[in-house]
């Protein structure tokens, strides 16, 4: 766990908040077995964080929300601590590795 905890912030330093999503919006995030209730809303609100980021970017305040049209957009930064603090299901450092060597080889 701790692995990949530093290797999500290495992949989020590096600004790979789409290829994070993609990884964890590949998984069985509904599966029963791997999540209870409160974990798989968590899963789901980083998910919706990740969306945010990638659309607006990083600098925006806790509790900001955008509208566009008829939208309106927010980000959830505590629920993104919260599903690291609970491991970061739904993704592992076998995910991450490729993402990040990927990267750095385009650097």
């Amino acid at each position: 766990m701790i692995r990949t905890v530093a290797l999500l912030k290495t992949a989020m330093d590096m600004g790979l908040e789409a290829e994070i999503l993609s990884i964890i919006t590949k998984k069985d995030t509904a599966n029963p077995e791997m999540f209870d209730m409160h974990s798989m809303r968590i899963v789901a609100m980083t998910i919706m964080h990740l969306r945010f980021l990638i659309r607006f970017g990083p600098n925006h305040p806790d509790g900001k929300t955008i509208k566009q049209g008829k939208r309106i957009y927010a980000h959830f930064p505590s629920a993104y601590k919260a599903w690291i603090c609970l491991g970061c299901p739904g993704i592992h450092d076998w995910d991450l590795e490729p993402i990040i060597e990927a990267h750095k080889l385009t650097l």
